[in-house]
């Protein structure tokens, strides 16, 4: 399990543990062992009778890391450790052994992700219910006929606009009341075209409004589930972690 560092870099004796995270990066001799331990996978083996191949098949990335030590008889090495499982296994020769409790964490995980599974379950159930789903294909459904409402309105209009322009230059010479006449005209046209888009908006949103409203409440649901479930997992990964001892 500990693989030697004979030909490391010297170390300062009594020196304080680096932290990994430091800007100036792990000390000289955690990076030598972890590039000793990179080096290794390169040859396309994790451990006896694991390929890195596995490593590359869905959900099957790993975290290693690297612990250099000092043994009893005063040898530099290191130990090494990847997360979760390997290979369907916590146990893997050449790698140090979880630190938890194990049949504490037997007594609480299975129950805890049953529960989770459960809840959600049920709430794709719901999303997925006959009612939910006519729900959501009537807003679409509308969404896009109200759409193409708009579309065609804003292009009605944008005729009318043209017309005016066109009308507003034929008259840009008659008498003064007579211009007087016509812009007056052309403005009540436009304001009658801004009267109608806004007629359209108000009656889209009464269309709408009891579909809005009651896919307000499904998502509202919706996030209760998933507030549920976090909650749940934070309480059971806190619970996991409480079955880790490290000496």
């Amino acid at each position: 399990m500990l693989t030697l560092l004979p030909d490391a870099p010297a170390a300062e004796p009594g020196a304080p543990f680096a932290s990994p995270f430091d800007v100036l990066g792990p000390s000289a001799l955690a990076r030598h062992a972890a590039e000793k331990l990179q080096a290794e996978l390169r040859t396309g083996v994790v451990a006896e009778g694991v390929s890195t191949a596995r490593l590359d098949e869905p959900c099957g990335g790993k975290m290693f890391g690297v612990l250099v030590v000092e043994a009893r008889d005063g040898r530099c090495g290191f130990l090494r450790a990847f997360s979760g499982m390997l290979d369907g296994r916590f146990d893997v020769p050449g790698y140090a052994p979880p630190i938890f409790d194990r049949p504490a964490r037997e007594a609480i995980e299975p129950a805890g992700e049953a529960i989770v599974k459960r809840l959600i379950a049920r709430a794709e159930d719901f999303g997925s219910s006959a009612e939910v789903v006519a729900l959501r294909s009537a807003e679409r459904e509308l969404t896009l006929r109200h759409a193409a409402a708009r579309d065609a309105m804003r292009e009605q209009h944008r005729e009318r606009r043209a017309a005016r322009r066109t009308r507003a230059e034929t008259v840009a010479c008659p008498p003064l009341a007579t211009r007087d006449d016509v812009s007056e005209l052309l403005a009540q046209q436009s304001r009658r075209d801004k009267a109608e888009r806004r007629a359209l908006d108000a009656a889209q949103a009464a269309e709408l409004h009891d579909i809005v409203t009651n896919l307000r409440v499904v998502d509202r649901r919706l996030a209760a589930f998933d507030r549920l479930r976090r909650l749940i997992c934070r309480r059971l990964m806190q619970r996991i972690h409480d079955t880790y001892r490290v000496t």
